[in-house]
């Protein structure tokens, strides 16, 4: 029969409320069960939380020969490097315990742990840690380096998103390098897995199912854990490039990774990488398949329609289509790059309309009417109508495919043997990445937001009835005249303004660390880290709502004759608040002045830094023999975290940033 002699632990963490030091001591109990013959698994994956207890012992083989179970996902099952096992039922000396404390085979654990290794990694052409994610089915790539999400937010990162849970702007992923905390580079406690050298790493673990209980609530979704190479021997490296079928896209990668001993007692390895990896334009230019502009449309007459009782009004049957309805044709409601006007009959809070809908000739001198086609009512602020024809802005007339990311990573890591029974290791990484999204989805203009049929909220969207830009056909006496009541205009800026996003991430972590022997069955260790990320995010050309209505209510200076900002002269719409603004002409493509963009288009600007220290320490070992199995074990730990952030956005000098139309908070 096989016996347990040693378990070793591979750090312990515990989660902290930022900024808050806390130190935490606690106790848990499991089993693991080691088979008699059987090979150990290399575990020095995810860790067990402070003070877990645990308790092994022997169990009849269920895997003798080692192999990798059904849950592994074909993943390669390796022999731990500092485990040993006998055919006939030999011993075995040392098994790392995951924090899921089981052996790495899947085949016989509570928890599901997804392994891919290095050589998975070569054998799929896979140059960085982010795309490693990328393919696994438990991960949703909402941000990630090859896309752009919502185009205006971590632009460039690749996050762990298991299960899809993360919020917005947070993490239910627990993202792991060596079982060790890694500094965060987005404010809602993501890391950015791209920031690791991918020659150093020899394997990425992926637990999903009980992490919350063993890590806290920052790992709800699971665990990512990304374990480098740290015995690797001589030099390897790696050149590549790599574009799309359709010439663009290109991306030259170079990677390289070293490891020696020095002396008898020390071990270095030292890695570096570089990619930088270019942009892909707008998806309906640059690819069919998005010219037909597919997009999800809200049919609100899916159960018809009543006037509120006593109300006057038709009753609309049920249209006999669903509620939601993905199709092609998809454009933006109630807008376009030439503009989109809405005249009111009555304005009461909101735009009640009448009449045909106008869009403007490219030139803005005169307009003819315009079909919103079906489902606009429907649409809200960023949804779509169908069948607006060729004057709309289509789905994917606005987003591109892929941000350009240029990428500098290195780590150092240096393992010292002090005695034989007193080890020491020492770690430094460093990484620099710029991301660039040349269209984000910031170019928002004035919205005419219909709510319900013939009825509209205006988005920083009025246009007053003596406007001097109006074509004659809207002026007083005009063929198609505006009531006092005025219009709203709706204007996609992605023509002759479109938002840029610029974002800058700078990472310096430092960890070392002792472990060593107390007894012959009782082991220690302790390690420190500090970690800081410097990130910040630019969003160019990002609408102040405020000061585009200032600048789209333009009249006649009656002194000068010039046309100004009606908020700029003395009457019932003056505002202090529009000291400097610059009138705007929307109506056509090209009208609009540089002082007039200038003026309500501004950057919204956030400048973050983060900061980790953690100080944490472990004591494991025999508590008694057991009952003829094996040892019963315990562990016990003690870990001190503390998170800051401190995070600005240029207010002082933006007494404008609440009226943003995007922000990326307080």
């Amino acid at each position: 029969m096989g016996q347990l002699t040693g378990v070793r632990f591979q750090g312990v963490r515990a989660r902290t409320s930022r900024p808050l030091l806390l130190a935490s001591l606690g106790m848990a109990v499991s089993l693991a069960l080691v088979a008699s013959g059987a090979r150990a698994a290399d575990n020095q994956g995810v860790a067990p939380p402070p003070g877990a207890v645990l308790l092994a012992q022997a169990a009849p083989d269920q895997n003798a020969q080692g192999n990798p179970g059904p849950g592994t996902g074909g993943a390669a099952q390796t022999p731990a490097a500092g485990a040993t096992a006998t055919q006939g039922g030999g011993t075995v000396s040392e098994v790392v315990v995951t924090g899921s404390r089981i052996e790495r085979s899947t085949f016989n654990t509570p928890n599901p742990v997804t392994v891919l290794n290095s050589q998975d990694i070569q054998n799929l052409g896979i140059t960085n840690v982010g795309a490693v994610l990328g393919q696994l089915p438990q991960n949703s790539n909402f941000f990630a380096a090859n896309n752009v999400g919502l185009g205006n937010f971590n632009v460039g990162a690749q996050l762990a998103n298991l299960r899809g849970l993360n919020p917005f702007f947070g993490t239910r992923t627990l993202t792991l390098v060596d079982t060790e905390r890694f500094v965060e580079q987005a404010t809602g406690g993501g890391v950015d897995v791209t920031l690791i050298p991918s020659m150093l790493v020899a394997r990425t673990e992926v637990v999903t199912g009980g992490a919350s209980a063993v890590y806290g609530s920052d790992a709800v979704a699971g665990v990512v854990n990304i374990i480098l190479d740290k015995k690797l021997q001589g030099f390897k490296g790696q050149a590549d490039y790599g574009q799309t079928y359709h010439h663009d896209g290109g991306d030259p990668h170079v990677s390289i990774a070293y490891g020696t001993d020095l002396g008898e007692r020390a071990h270095i390895i030292a890695g570096a990488e570089f990619e930088n990896s270019e942009d892909i334009g707008i998806c309906s230019q640059v690819r069919s398949w998005c010219s037909s502009n597919y997009g999800l449309f809200t049919n609100t007459l899916y159960n018809g329609s009543k006037p509120p009782p006593g109300a006057p009004g038709p009753t609309i049957p049920p249209n006999g289509l669903p509620h939601y309805i993905i199709g092609p044709n998809a454009t933006y409601a109630n807008q376009s790059q030439t503009g989109v006007l809405t005249p009111c009959v009555a304005f009461v809070g909101v735009c009640i309309h009448a009449g045909p809908q106008w869009i403007f000739n490219s030139a803005g001198t005169a307009a003819t009417p315009y079909d919103p086609g079906k489902f606009a009512d429907g649409a809200g602020v960023f949804g779509f109508s169908q069948g607006a024809g060729a004057t709309g802005v289509g789905a994917y007339d606005g987003t591109t495919i892929k941000p350009s990311v240029k990428r500098y990573t290195g780590l150092v890591d240096l393992e010292y043997k002090i005695t034989d029974s007193l080890s020491s290791f020492l770690q430094f990484d460093y990484a620099r990445s710029e991301s660039v999204n040349p269209v984000a989805n910031g170019a928002i203009g004035p919205i005419a937001l219909e709510v319900n049929p013939a009825v509209f909220v205006p988005l920083s969207s009025q246009i007053n009835a003596g406007n001097p830009y109006l074509p004659s056909q809207f002026q007083p006496g005009g063929a198609n005249a505006l009531t006092p009541a005025g219009a709203l205009l709706g204007y996609n800026m992605n023509g002759i303004y479109p938002a840029r996003n610029v974002t800058h991430n700078h990472v310096e972590r430092l960890t070392g660390g002792l472990s060593g022997d107390i007894t012959s069955t009782w082991n220690w260790d302790a390690y420190f880290e500090y970690g800081q990320n410097y990130n910040a995010q630019a969003l160019y050309h990002n609408v102040v709502g405020s000061y585009l209505q200032f600048a789209l209510d333009a009249v006649k200076d009656p002194v000068s004759g010039n046309i100004v900002c009606a908020a700029t002269l003395p009457g019932p719409a003056f505002n202090p608040a529009a000291a400097g603004c610059s009138p705007l002409n929307l109506f056509g493509s090209s009208n609009a002045t540089p002082a007039g963009l200038a003026y309500a288009f501004r950057t919204l600007y956030e400048f973050s830094t983060l900061k980790q220290y953690v100080l944490s320490g472990n004591v494991h070992g025999d508590l008694f023999g057991g009952w003829g199995a094996g040892p019963i074990k315990i562990a016990l730990g003690l870990e001190a975290r503390r998170d800051t952030a401190d995070v600005t956005h240029d207010l002082p000098d933006q007494p404008w940033y609440s009226a943003y139309f995007l922000s990326y908070g307080l």
